[in-house]
């Protein structure tokens, strides 16, 4: 069968198409113009206070993965461990950062984003807390406190990162 026997033959089908496509459209209203417009754009303060909120969150996250980084014969000193364990520290957040970004996908659809950056916030708040704990426990065992902060602290990072 031709393309124009299918078309011809029938023609009804044709027709309600062309009533589906015209629901379908959607018809605008004109804009007004800048001389009509009375209410400026602005941003609310609101919005600055989430982003500012937003910022902090993740400078805190930030400096969760590179806290013993900067110092890092003093700390492998006062954790009474070596580099390479110094180390471990900041792999565990990139390692946890990449594997928790496919979840943190996942997250946003079933949380939304405002629940997220609050579990973000609160999964890094707690971690940094542990990783408090590890000045008042014997110098031997600072550092397991410390990696568990660490770990804590990067599964929260993703929820701000991406």
């Amino acid at each position: 069968m031709s393309m124009d026997a299918i078309n011809h033959s029938d023609s009804s089908q044709l027709t309600e198409c062309q009533v589906e496509k015209q629901l379908q459209t959607v018809v605008y209203k004109e804009s007004p113009s800048s001389d009509d417009a009375t209410d400026e754009e602005h941003t609310s303060w609101v919005a600055w206070m989430i982003v500012a909120i937003g910022t902090m969150i993740n400078t805190s996250c930030a400096f969760a993965w590179m806290t013993a980084s900067c110092t890092p014969i003093d700390s492998s000193v006062y954790f009474g461990i070596d580099l390479t364990a110094l180390n471990w520290l900041s792999n565990t957040s990139a390692i946890l950062n990449s594997v928790v970004s496919l979840p943190a996908a996942w997250c946003y659809e079933h949380l939304g984003l405002k629940k997220s950056i609050i579990l973000s916030a609160v999964l890094n708040a707690a971690g940094c807390w542990i990783r408090c704990l590890a000045i008042i426990v014997p110098e031997k065992s600072r550092y397991a406190p410390m990696m568990a902060g660490q770990v804590l602290s990067s599964i929260g990072a993703p929820l701000i990162y991406k």
